[in-house]
């Protein structure tokens, strides 16, 4: 709720990194909460930002992969770019994505 909350009413930094990380988590909040087309929409505009980092185009598969989209190009890139070792979450879509396609 209070995660909620601040992403939300949060004003976006200046900072491209920091401005990109904010709507990255925001579209995962809105993932988590069922919210897909709101998490599509920031998961984008965190793309647009900055992208360079795994981490929108990871959860755009998911979030497409569930819908049952194709969601081979954001799989691949989200699978392609390196993953900092402090990021658990990242590894785990990782592994789920790459669970998804060996599965096909």
């Amino acid at each position: 709720q209070q995660a909620d909350e601040l992403l939300n009413n949060q004003a976006l930094p200046e900072d491209e990194l920091t401005r990109a990380t904010v709507l990255k988590n925001l579209g995962w909040l809105q993932f988590e909460q069922g919210n897909l087309d709101l998490a599509l929409s920031s998961l984008n505009q965190s793309i647009d930002t900055d992208p360079t980092r795994p981490d929108a185009y990871c959860l755009l598969a998911l979030i497409k992969q569930q819908q049952g989209v194709d969601n081979r190009d954001d799989r691949i890139t989200c699978l392609s770019l390196p993953t900092p070792s402090d990021r658990p979450e990242l590894q785990r879509w990782k592994q789920q994505l790459v669970a998804e396609t060996n599965s096909q």
